[in-house]
């Protein structure tokens, strides 16, 4: 079971990535890219299928040792530093922001 999901997830992931890569390198207006971008994530519905993802394998995580399960937790605390979400900033600064990213 947990390899059926496990290979599902992996086919999304390999119809998702790809996809990305030839957007990000297709556009040289980083401003139409942005919203290339954007548009692939809502039509393909990609925040709903990472989430699936993401929920699978929680799912399999709980399967695990306590121990497994505690140093995943740890990593989280000590070793992940989440990206800050530019909340305040206009929709000026964000492009300012995008454009001047590597």
């Amino acid at each position: 079971m947990f390899k059926d999901r496990l290979i599902k997830n992996l086919i999304s992931l390999e119809k998702t990535i790809p996809v990305i890569d030839k957007i990000a390198s297709s556009y040289d207006d980083k401003e139409t890219l942005a919203l290339a971008l954007f548009l692939f994530f809502k039509q393909e519905k990609i925040l709903d299928r990472l989430a699936h993802i993401r929920s699978d394998l929680y799912s399999e995580l709980k399967n695990r040792s306590y121990e497994e399960y505690e140093e995943f937790l740890d990593f989280l605390e000590t070793d992940y530093v989440p990206w800050k979400i530019p909340y305040n900033a206009t929709k000026e600064e964000l492009l300012e922001k995008i454009k001047n990213s590597k």
